[in-house]
């Protein structure tokens, strides 16, 4: 079985950390290589990726964003496939096993799932999720062939927000065959490090992105 490179970046999630990191462990694909990459937490970060001795790799790095997190873990990856897994975030048992599927039965080059929202226990919110199970175009429900993965480059580290719309947006233009698997295979967890103001940043950081890629020019990369 071929080994998956899983990459989980970190700054000061210490206290969601381990669902993220048993999620992993508790995947059916026993092929795995688990990168933390700690973004110059200071909180209980460290402790927690001890607590799980030595089936992760852990870096620590100064803080420089989650774009630069992801990139370092990629630079230490050995396995043929890679897959993101934000610190706050669960995948289901199955999500791995599937996605390989898909991959080695369908010649697909990247892999997403459905995923499904959350408000964590401790957020006290008077608003309910919209739209609580939405197709999952984000790192957390990817699984890609780390050759592909290459071929479209790294991460922007000057995007603190939206780096992936961007990185992506690159992808699409690259005519790789991308597959959705129609079921949901991840979760993603509302709390109050990631809301309001977070989402108008993303927002800013979106409508910019879009911008630059739909500019018609010479030699510039056209987002259909």
């Amino acid at each position: 079985m071929d080994l998956i490179s899983v990459i989980v970046p970190t700054y000061n999630l210490g206290h969601y950390l381990p669902d993220a990191l048993e999620s992993i462990f508790k995947q059916n694909n026993n092929e795995l290589e688990v990168i933390v990459v700690d973004d110059g937490s200071d909180d209980m970060t460290s402790q927690v990726v001890h607590d799980f001795g030595n089936k992760i790799c852990y870096v620590k790095q100064a803080n420089k964003g989650a774009a630069a997190a992801r990139n370092t873990g990629v630079s230490l990856a050995q396995g043929k496939y890679l897959a993101f897994l934000d610190a706050d975030d669960i995948w289901l048992p199955t999500k791995l096993d599937k996605q390989l599927e898909k991959i080695v039965n369908n010649d697909a080059d990247i892999v997403f799932s459905l995923i499904e929202q959350f408000i964590s226990p401790e957020f006290q919110s008077s608003s309910a999720i919209k739209n609580k199970i939405l197709p999952g175009y984000c790192l957390s429900t990817m699984l890609i062939k780390t050759s592909v993965f290459l071929s479209i480059g790294c991460f922007n580290e000057e995007t603190k927000l939206g780096e992936f719309i961007e990185w992506y947006l690159k992808a699409k233009n690259m005519d790789w065959k991308v597959i959705v698997i129609d079921e949901v295979l991840a979760m993603r967890r509302i709390h109050t490090k990631n809301t309001s103001l977070v989402n108008k940043k993303f927002r800013s950081d979106y409508l910019h992105l879009l911008k630059g890629f739909r500019e018609d020019k010479k030699g510039s990369t056209r987002f259909k």
